[in-house]
């Protein structure tokens, strides 16, 4: 029994088993960036490498790696100057519909990514940092981008918009947008369920742990139908897309991930799992639905679990989160600072 205990344990510490619903992942510390800007990144639960195609246009600053991270040491850093006309540079989680993970119109798929908007200057037009696409010359049939409105609190709109056969031509249709705000690490998981014959497609888009954006309804082209495109399905990509005339951008991506399950594509936990747990009252007030940690315990990491220990919540270097989308209960929060794990029951 001591044998198998003591193999288990070092396979957790080096990181080696993930859950098997998770299909694809892309970390900063330990991808690789090849000559020809591809990822080259170990292979989720076996041997080898996966590796992640490119897709480029105009003339973007080659993708690197920033030290400002998520999680571990490194993110990956994509770039683009000021121009007048199209940026991209974008990875793909799969290079076409052909394989074996790819997302098809008879199946659904999760992703998940932590993302932060470095150099962020005011948008002139809109900005594309998540699609799944359908192949040239058609527009995405659906993709979160930044929009050129911001609130009064100098918060950047978040958009998921949708195209199919029906609105190919015209307006796309909106599944909602959110505001969020620049130089702090959000995460997001995307469900998509695409349908283009059908009205029974569905997207899920959360943020930081919160139900944010939903759409229901048909997703995607006929191929051979009424719009051009190559594939028969889609592929996702994550980056930096403007096709129109824009000023400089730079996005930080981390934990990038896709599965068949929610679980399976959140960020890996920043909180340890070792450390000293203490009551957490006196960190932390709660008014008008929002968390507030105390003035001297700002900038830290806080998760908050349900009671059967599922995240719902968790959000890095902040100094008060949203309540908002908690319904009434019984939650665990926990709070990371100075090394310290302090851990207690939330009651709302």
């Amino acid at each position: 029994m001591k044998k198998i205990f003591f193999a288990f344990i070092f396979i957790q510490l080096c990181g080696l088993v993930y859950s098997q619903d998770l299909l694809r992942y892309i970390d900063g510390e330990s991808t690789q960036i090849l000559s020809d800007w591809r990822l080259q990144q170990p292979k989720v639960n076996t041997s080898g490498y996966d590796r992640f195609s490119i897709a480029q246009n105009g003339n973007p600053v080659a993708p690197a790696k920033s030290e400002d991270s998520y999680r571990g040491k490194y993110s990956l850093k994509y770039e683009v100057d000021a121009r007048n006309d199209i940026q991209r540079i974008e990875h793909k989680f799969t290079a076409d519909v052909e394989d074996a993970d790819a997302l098809l119109f008879n199946n659904e798929r999760f992703y998940g990514f932590a993302m932060k908007m470095d150099k962020f200057e005011d948008l002139t037009s809109s900005l594309i940092f998540w699609q799944a696409w359908q192949g040239a010359p058609s527009n995405p049939p659906v993709c979160l981008k930044f929009m050129t409105q911001k609130n009064s609190s100098g918060e950047y709109r978040v958009k998921l918009a949708i195209r199919n056969e029906d609105n190919f031509s015209g307006d796309e249709s909106d599944g909602g947008s959110v505001y969020i705000p620049k130089g702090v690490w959000h995460t997001f998981q995307v469900y998509i369920k695409p349908r283009n014959e059908s009205t029974d497609g569905e997207i899920k888009v959360w943020i930081n742990g919160v139900p944010a954006m939903t759409y229901s309804g048909k997703i995607g082209y006929i191929k051979g139908g009424k719009i051009e495109c190559e594939y028969d399905g889609l592929v996702c990509k994550w980056g930096i897309y403007q096709p129109n005339a824009n000023t400089a951008h730079c996005l930080l991506f981390d934990e990038i991930k896709l599965g068949r399950t929610y679980d399976a594509v959140l960020p890996s936990p920043e909180i340890p799992t070792a450390q000293k747990l203490i009551n957490t009252s006196p960190l932390y007030r709660i008014a008008d639905k929002q968390l507030i940690l105390n003035d001297d315990n700002s900038c830290a990491t806080v998760k908050i679990m349900d009671i059967s220990g599922k995240s719902v919540i968790l959000q890095n270097n902040v100094s008060a989160i949203s309540l908002q989308g908690l319904s009434k209960g019984i939650f665990i929060i926990q709070i990371y600072k100075n090394g310290i794990l302090y851990s207690d029951k939330l009651i709302l």
